[in-house]
């Protein structure tokens, strides 16, 4: 977590298809870009400087102006090949970031709202309300994905449904997902070192309700292709009123066949 109006600092290292790092990059070589998730058009100056103190170490620093989720997005060209680095990074309140402010408002609040509400009368919009919503309203996904939404793939690995191995990401409350009826569902991948990309369709499982479903399969020829080390995904649906919405963004790894 990191305090709104405070610069964030970070490092990249960028390895060529040789397996060699890439030295003597300057600011002006980078593409740069940080941006709020929720809000693309809330932007922030990225700068990228030249470690001389470690070699092919690029130290990025940005300042986000406001809470929530960043996304940052470092790319360069060398030998003819564009490399492409992407983290992102959770801001909150000057108060949040100070334990004990954050910890004596919150007390405050929920004994008021336990005192003063009864588990009939809570609305979602109580304290109280929340309380008794805990496990309840948070986006989770099926296996071969782990809770946290990180995707764990293995190059030569089938994962489709009728094995029981594709990739599901779920909702379990109305208001996580907006209904899905007649949307599209798009799975987009990039790996964090390299420029390689992979997209592929998704299907809408159930569309409605508390317990939304979306489903992506993966054939084995598919993760044959797939260059093994970290990537970043986006899962990406196109509603029928033409909004476009994302699901679900974060960390895919795969691993290399033995």
């Amino acid at each position: 977590m990191h305090p709104i109006n405070t610069a964030i600092t970070d490092a990249l290292t960028f390895l060529d298809t040789a397996g060699s790092l890439v030295t003597g990059k300057a600011n002006g070589d980078f593409t740069k870009t940080a941006y709020l998730t929720s809000t693309p058009a809330t932007t922030a100056t990225v700068t990228v400087t030249t470690d001389s103190a470690i070699t092919g170490e690029y130290p990025i620093s940005f300042t986000p102006t406001a809470v929530g989720r960043w996304k940052v997005r470092v790319s360069c060209t060398h030998n003819g090949h564009t490399y492409r680095w992407e983290e992102v990074y959770d801001v909150i309140t000057a108060a949040q970031a100070d334990p004990a402010a954050a910890l004596a408002d919150a007390s405050t609040g929920i004994k008021a709202s336990i005192l003063n509400a009864t588990t009939a009368g809570a609305s979602d919009g109580t304290v109280l309300g929340a309380l008794l919503r805990i496990g309840r309203g948070t986006a989770y996904v099926t296996a071969p994905v782990a809770e946290t939404t990180a995707i764990e793939v293995r190059q030569g690995d089938d994962y489709l449904n009728a094995d029981g191995r594709a990739l599901e990401w779920a909702t379990d409350a109305a208001g996580d997902w907006p209904t899905l009826t007649d949307a599209t569902v798009a799975f987009t991948a990039a790996h964090v070192y390299g420029s390689d990309t992979f997209t592929k369709a998704g299907t809408v499982v159930t569309a409605t309700g508390a317990t939304k479903r979306v489903r992506v399969e993966l054939t084995a020829a598919e993760t044959t292709g797939l260059q093994s080390g970290r990537w970043t995904y986006e899962l990406v649906a196109t509603l029928a009123n033409a909004s476009v919405v994302t699901l679900a963004a974060h960390r895919m790894t795969v691993h290399e066949r033995i």
